[in-house]
């Protein structure tokens, strides 16, 4: 079994929580996310209406070195309008 693969499970569960334990223990032991990973754990977030860690995981994905893509922006945007935070959406639509 992955770390994708279980930050995914904790997602559809509604776990954001433990999504992001999963993703802390992954890059304690050393192996590193890849964008499945961020945007898995984004997703997650977003699902349990926690923007704002939606938006702290993709700053740390930025600072690895690894490039949102589409499904990246949608998770954001989608995060943001979900709290009600237009401004932000709109944002994050033009980077």
């Amino acid at each position: 079994v992955t770390y994708s693969s279980l930050i995914t499970a904790a997602e559809r569960s509604g776990r954001w929580d433990e999504a992001l334990q999963v993703f802390y223990d992954m890059k304690r032991s050393g192996v590193k996310p890849n964008q499945i990973t961020y945007n898995a754990l984004m997703s997650a977030c977003d699902k349990g209406k926690e923007w704002e860690w939606a938006q702290e995981v993709f700053e740390s994905m930025v600072a690895d070195g690894i490039p949102g893509n589409t499904v990246t922006y949608t998770i954001l945007m989608t995060a943001c309008l979900r709290a009600g935070n237009c401004a932000q959406a709109l944002c994050t639509y033009d980077q």
